[in-house]
């Protein structure tokens, strides 16, 4: 059964901390955060716009900085993304100011967001959860499945503060949520046994329903997750549509020499395979070159893959230095050599 990954939990379950406007009440500040225009304008002018910009990029730019609730004028994203003192942190080219500002969001939220979050625990049966609502400047929205008016102005009264917040309805608490993220998790054998093997499950909070990740080629693997844990409406399936690997397993050892046939140690080897899903629980990361120069590497799919020797470059980012095509046979070792490039 595969290894559940717990990166891949917690950035599901983290989904509500950046997100995008949702339908609802309209924010209800004691006095609005900076808006996106303010801290536009009030930068210094970055350098002209470029026409050279490809159009992906620039629409790229749109979709994330609407998330923000940053500016998102064709004239100002393109002054800014020829700009080369921009901060591409987030994605797509900022201002050193809008950057401050998204920061600061979160500096604020801290206001209100432990209140808020002990207000709904005590409140279980019918609190959804919260988030951070960027595109519109940080708003603090908190969920509720009822009485939502009524949680309004009990909040009114706690929250003294000018940051942004927010009440809206949803339809499931957020402990309920919770429960079957956990039944799904402690039940992964099952989806193994029906060629599905789990790969990760979250609560996203801003849709309010449960997010599992499998592999499988079935299509009708949405409905089956669904009625297997009778939960209709609280649950997102996502696939890659591979399904579980058939194809048999080997062993690859790979070494790494010089030009002078040195071994060369600390190397980072990966494997990239020809069919996505040959891989053993999916670990294809964490390899290195020994005091040999070889990395061994068990239990990959029987299949062709291409092996690249990589190591950190003078900007802190993995650079290629060797590369050879390998076949994996099965129940077999597959021994290659790699020259690498000083």
């Amino acid at each position: 059964m595969p290894t559940v990954r717990l990166i891949a939990l917690l950035l599901i379950s983290l989904l509500g901390l950046v997100a995008c406007a949702s339908p609802g009440v309209e924010p209800r500040p004691a006095q609005p955060s900076p808006s996106a225009a303010t801290v536009a304008s009030s930068d210094a002018s970055p350098t002209p716009s470029s026409s050279s910009i490809p159009a992906a990029d620039v629409a790229k730019a749109v979709a994330l900085r609407r998330s923000y609730g940053l500016r998102t004028d064709l004239e100002w994203i393109g002054r800014v993304m020829a700009d080369p003192a921009a901060d591409t942190s987030f994605g797509t080219a900022m201002t050193a100011q809008e950057v401050e500002e998204l920061f600061a969001r979160t500096a604020r939220s801290e206001e209100i967001r432990g209140t808020m979050q002990a207000y709904g625990e005590a409140h279980r049966d019918e609190w959804g959860g919260l988030f951070v609502e960027q595109a519109t400047g940080g708003t603090i929205v908190g969920l509720f499945t009822a009485h939502l008016e009524n949680h309004r102005a009990a909040l009114a009264a706690t929250l003294r503060s000018p940051v942004r917040w927010d009440v809206r309805e949803v339809r499931w608490p957020e402990r309920d949520l919770l429960a079957l993220q956990e039944r799904i998790v402690a039940d992964a054998s099952w989806l193994e046994s029906i060629d599905s093997p789990f790969q990760a499950a979250g609560v996203d909070t801003v849709r309010n329903v449960v997010m599992v990740a499998v592999s499988s080629a079935r299509a009708d693997i949405t409905a089956l997750v669904i009625d297997h844990f009778n939960a209709p409406g609280m649950i997102e399936v996502t696939s890659d549509g591979l399904g579980p690997w058939k194809g048999g397993y080997g062993t690859l050892v790979v070494r790494a020499i010089d030009g002078r046939g040195r071994p060369v140690t600390g190397l980072d080897c990966t494997p990239v395979p020809d069919r996505a899903n040959a891989w053993s629980n999916g670990d294809l990361i964490g390899y290195g070159t020994d005091d040999r120069g070889e990395c061994r590497i068990q239990r990959l799919g029987a299949t062709g893959y291409k092996v690249e020797l990589r190591r950190l470059g003078d900007a802190g980012a993995p650079v290629v230095v060797g590369s050879a095509r390998a076949l994996v046979a099965r129940d077999r070792t597959t021994r290659i050599t790699i020259v690498v490039s000083s």
